[in-house]
């Protein structure tokens, strides 16, 4: 026999069952994507309450105090500059699950009740991994002077093949300190097996990515640790690497990521992988794309009260329904572009 759940047990119930989804959605939203497994690995998540911009302290000039010294030599205690702050806006995504009367009525019982909730949420948690995904890949909110881009940003700004173009975090992108690594091949397709009279025996594709990732590991501040591609690249180097070079990274593969070992950078790929001149397609299908990221200079920053979190079920004045919005607040933001870099078979503009 079924029974009826009035309103307040009813709303005490979904709320639950809402609370129970939320506590958890975010480490299976982050855990559903390399690149953000990755960061959160690398403890690349930082909480912030409120305010209007998200900053970091961006580093573009050296100590210039520090020295060899001898006996009573007087040390250098000159005021040092070289520190300015990278400014993010927040960037805000919301989802809502709804429930209606009619629904409610045709699954009344507590156990069919909450299948549908369920079943409801898993919808609901599968389009917020899909819609963080490609943000991470596109340009979005990449300063505070954008007003109408809604969008967080992505990898397309952060990491562009034209750094001039992208003022991120509100830096200038002509600025020599502050420009991320680029390598091209000129247009033409890179090889990732050697031809026969090649001298040295090396493919053109492994060798740019090696000069990438030393070009990124310039200075201080490490090496790129991640190296996320298209699928067509994933798929070449791997299929090109040398028995001793094909090897991978078994945690990773034990939580679901393929990947490869490239220098101590682990590499995967992602349908979503594109940039400015190389389209999701192309990337997937027939041209290089990668980006060689050092998580050391990220930060994913969210509100601490807007971690895909909820504010219960409400009931609409014009409908017979409840629903519920689901909330994230936040951004990326890259505190030394220069260590990261990207890779396309394109003709652009190299910075090494």
């Amino acid at each position: 026999m079924s029974y009826r759940i009035d309103t307040r047990t009813m709303n005490a119930l979904l709320t639950t069952t809402l609370d129970d989804y939320s506590a958890e959605m975010a480490d299976t939203i982050f855990g559903s994507h390399y690149a953000y497994y990755m960061f959160k690995e690398a403890g690349c998540f930082k909480s912030q309450d409120g305010g209007a911009f998200l900053r970091e302290p961006v580093m573009f000039e050296v100590n210039d105090t520090v020295e060899w010294v001898s006996g009573y030599q007087n040390l250098n205690t000159t005021p040092q500059d070289g520190m300015t702050d990278g400014i993010m806006p927040w960037a805000t995504m919301a989802g809502t699950v709804t429930i209606s009367r009619e629904e409610e009525r045709m699954n009344s019982g507590k156990a069919r009740l909450m299948s549908l909730i369920d079943k409801k949420l898993e919808q609901l948690n599968s389009s917020l991994i899909e819609t963080m995904n490609a943000a991470f890949f596109g340009l979005g909110k990449f300063n505070a002077a954008q007003t109408t881009v809604k969008q967080m940003a992505g990898l397309m700004s952060l990491i562009p093949e034209d750094p001039t173009a992208y003022d991120a975090a509100g830096l200038s992108g002509a600025q020599p300190w502050w420009q991320n690594k680029v390598t091209d091949n000129a247009g033409s397709p890179f090889k990732w097996v050697p031809d026969a009279g090649d001298t040295p025996l090396e493919a053109t594709g492994p060798k740019a990515m090696r000069r990438l990732y030393n070009n990124c590991t310039k200075s201080s501040g490490g090496s790129p640790d991640i190296i996320l591609s298209g699928q067509y690249m994933y798929e070449s180097y791997e299929g090109g690497a040398t028995v001793l070079q094909r090897y991978s990274d078994d945690k990773l593969a034990s939580v679901g990521f393929d990947n490869v070992k490239f220098k101590k950078a682990k590499m995967s790929w992602d349908q979503d992988v594109m940039s400015s001149s190389i389209t999701k397609a192309e990337a997937a299908a027939s041209k290089a794309c990668a980006y060689f990221i050092n998580t050391s200079t990220w930060e994913i920053v969210y509100d601490s009260q807007s971690l895909f979190s909820h504010e219960g079920f409400r009931e609409p004045h014009d409908q017979l329904a409840r629903t519920a919005p689901v909330v994230f607040m936040g951004n990326q933001i890259i505190k030394n572009r220069r260590k990261n870099g990207i890779m396309v078979d394109a003709n652009i503009i190299v910075i090494e």
